[in-house]
């Protein structure tokens, strides 16, 4: 059995702290699971993946540590690594109907802590999107790229961000999940959500209410 990782301890006592019932799954060696359930009624499965530092961000720290200043490149482009390896947790039970939600967390040190990793999270989801000005001086959507999300890992229902400083989650939803969460009472107790909208500038992310 392996042992419960600080992440975990920290989703448990967030979701205490909004009267959220979830439990432990525990781990077999006969097939992959998803980390927790969660709610009684209304079930969906829930998978955590942090962000460890790697040996290269343990050597910044170590320099820093021993006054070494100078400029360093940090980035996130393990989050592509974490929602791959997300599908074997999580697609078996959004192809039995259950709603999944990836739990993203950066688990490292202030010092290598990626400033942009959420603007990595909804690019990842949304896709990258082009500017151009339009005769009113105002900057218009004129394409949107694909992104890792479209038409692929639709059993992902959302992409939740856990953060450990102010022990809170947000949720983004996922534009093009089969099994959309938007509004529903599942997530209801979570304060900070955020859906893709659609207007006559281009798209954007907007707060649930």
């Amino acid at each position: 059995m392996s042992k419960i990782t600080k992440s975990e301890i920290l989703f448990v006592e967030i979701l205490d702290s909004l009267d959220i019932y979830c439990e432990k799954i525990p781990e077999t060696n006969k097939s992959k699971t998803s980390d927790f359930k969660v709610g009684k009624k209304n079930t969906s499965y829930w998978e955590l993946k942090g962000l460890n530092e790697n040996d290269n961000e343990k050597s910044i720290i170590k320099n820093v540590e021993n006054g070494v200043l100078k400029s360093y490149s940090i980035d996130s482009k393990r989050v592509v690594n974490s929602i791959k390896n997300s599908k074997g947790q999580l697609k078996k039970y959004s192809n039995l109907g259950n709603p999944c939600i990836l739990v993203l967390s950066d688990d490292r040190d202030f010092i290598t802590k990626d400033l942009f990793f959420t603007d990595k999270i909804k690019s990842l989801l949304l896709g990258n999107r082009h500017y151009q000005e339009n005769e009113k001086g105002e900057l218009v959507e004129i394409y949107k790229e694909l992104s890792m999300f479209t038409n692929r890992k639709k059993y992902i229902s959302a992409i939740a961000i856990m953060y450990h400083d102010s022990k809170e989650i947000i949720i983004y939803h996922n534009p093009y999940t089969d099994i959309s969460l938007v509004g529903s009472s599942i997530l209801e107790k979570f304060p900070n959500q955020y859906k893709v909208e659609k207007n006559e500038i281009g798209h954007y992310w907007e707060k649930v209410t």
